[in-house]
């Protein structure tokens, strides 16, 4: 849309229609159309907003969270003493509700027993 003059506009009488195929966001306001993407937008809005309010625009999931150690053991070749072994810890977090999900398809009801069983030290 270009204004050849400046003007204001009324919200309450804009029209916004939201087309979820093409990701574009149709404008009425008045006898003027205008089309934006949304992702546009969404920066825009960002990048005016403050702290707060761009805090209130980034979506935050909290999940309880399980992380799990798996150790790779590599035999190296150049670099570093030939046919010294490499221990390499990899962890990958898994929320809790995958976890449980997970056990109880195996017919594991109590995540607690099945934790109590498999600790760090490999005991």
């Amino acid at each position: 849309m270009t204004l050849k003059k400046p003007q204001d506009f009324e919200f309450d009488k804009a029209i916004f229609k939201y087309d979820p195929k093409t990701k574009w966001l149709h404008l009425k306001l008045g006898t003027e159309k205008a089309k934006i993407k949304y992702t546009d937008l969404w920066m825009m809005t960002f990048v005016l907003g403050n702290h707060k309010q761009q805090d209130d625009l980034i979506p935050v999931e909290d999940k309880e969270m399980m992380v799990f150690v798996r150790q790779h053991q590599v035999k190296a070749t150049k670099d570093i003493k030939e046919g010294e072994m490499i221990t390499v810890n990899c962890n990958v977090n898994v929320p809790v509700v995958v976890v449980e999900s997970l056990l109880k398809k195996e017919g594991i009801e109590d995540i607690k027993s099945v934790l109590t069983k498999t600790k760090p030290n490999g005991n």
